[in-house]
């Protein structure tokens, strides 16, 4: 239970709130298992950096941490005040609520209540900034998911799974989507970090705690298969560099190894790290945009359509 401003001093009566809990058997177990999980946190901390004062797990990374179905059930207020709301999402704008409950019950995020009846869908990630040996960073710049594109230039990440740590989901995300170049990263250390935004997928305002993985990129074969550009006019080269960097007009975007069916593809490519920190902030947005609108997609959104047909059996 939190106070709602800093200097609000949350004064409880134990036998009251013993009452309730014993009143209410479900409540009961949910604080049960919340506890525990705080307690394995506390646990994990060295002794002199515990205080009264600040946990040791963030509350979502405590959530998160807790069974699914418990879980679920803390998320169902959250879900309720969203039915009152309009729902936003870019993707599934009529199947919204269902397609979040999914990710819900799978425990691939929590929607949780904060103060003032602010809904936020929290999710728990592992990212990976990797640097190559000319001092740029793989970024992730855009994803084709179920043949829409989605752009977006961010660190390659995943969300961390159900028992999983960071370690273990960052390790899963290399044996898939990173699988090509998995030999050549070296974790250097880690850092953790927070954001706030709105997912294009769902429309729902986000808190993504991450992970970020510090890696060095030693050199090995892999494959890169490049995303075309599209024929372009005289004008409309004219217009984009305008706005586009040469830097940027140069690079190579691509897909690493050969695309596949499947449900989403990342696009990526090794960027300057002042190009990456402008380009992943909102006012990088519409740069991105201009500089990847010259490339084709088309392929790629074809490839991941839910009802997609294999080219061999086309």
């Amino acid at each position: 239970m939190d106070a709602t401003i800093p200097s609000e001093l949350l004064t409880l009566q134990a036998d009251a709130w013993l009452k309730v809990l014993t009143s209410h058997p479900n409540l009961m177990d949910l604080a049960r298992e919340y506890s525990n999980e705080v307690a394995k946190a506390a646990c994990s901390e060295e002794s002199d950096s515990l205080d009264d004062l600040t946990p040791p797990i963030a509350h979502e990374n405590i959530v998160a941490a807790m069974p699914i179905a418990s879980r679920a059930v803390m998320s169902q207020a959250a879900m309720k005040i969203l039915e009152n709301r309009e729902w936003k999402g870019r993707l599934f704008p009529k199947q919204g609520k269902e397609v979040l409950e999914e990710e819900v019950e799978k425990g691939d995020c929590d929607i949780l209540v904060y103060p003032n009846e602010r809904v936020l869908r929290a999710v728990i990630v592992s990212a990976l900034r990797l640097t190559n040996n000319s001092g740029q960073v793989l970024a992730q710049v855009a994803k084709v998911f179920q043949g829409t594109l989605l752009l977006r230039c961010t660190l390659p990440g995943t969300k961390q799974g159900v028992g999983e740590d960071p370690k273990e989901a960052l390790d899963r995300m290399l044996d898939t989507k990173l699988l090509p170049i998995r030999n050549g990263v070296s974790i250097v250390k880690q850092t953790r970090d927070e954001e706030f935004r709105v997912s294009k997928k769902y429309g729902v305002n986000s808190k993504y705690l991450r992970t970020v993985f510090h890696a060095e990129f030693q050199q090995v074969d892999y494959a890169e298969t490049p995303v075309v550009q599209r024929p372009a006019t005289g004008s409309r080269l004219l217009r984009s560099n305008s706005t586009v960097s040469l830097t940027l007009e140069s690079l190579n975007v691509f897909t690493l190894g050969e695309p596949s069916n499947a449900e989403s593809i990342s696009v990526f490519a090794w960027l300057e790290p002042d190009e990456y920190e402008s380009l992943c902030v909102p006012s990088g947005e519409a740069k991105l945009q201009k500089w990847l609108s010259k490339l084709d997609m088309a392929q790629l959104q074809e490839l991941t359509q839910p009802d997609a047909t294999p080219q061999d059996e086309a």
